[in-house]
């Protein structure tokens, strides 16, 4: 029987609310509904837990990669724009 918990883990950038389920062999598969694509696993809920935390830090900061990146596109299109 699967089991369903929900953990707040703090990271370096805050505060998520995750979900941690038994995976049926004492392990745990984490998501976070808030952060895009957050899915992680650990063999215990301690290591779950870990591994929660650098998942998300890592998720966390790779979405703040992207908007970089994308507004640091829309601002040379407009420099561009302004140039020609």
């Amino acid at each position: 029987m699967v089991q369903k918990r929900k953990i707040q883990i703090n990271t370096d950038y805050g505060s998520y609310m995750c979900i941690f389920k038994t995976d049926g062999e004492g392990g745990f598969i984490v998501t976070a509904p808030n952060i895009e694509g957050m899915i992680t696993w650990g063999k215990n809920l301690e290591h779950a837990k870990k591994m929660a935390r650098e998942c998300l830090e890592l998720c966390v900061e790779c979405l703040v990669e992207r908007r970089l990146h994308k507004e640091h596109r829309r601002a040379t299109r407009i420099a561009e724009r302004a140039l020609a």
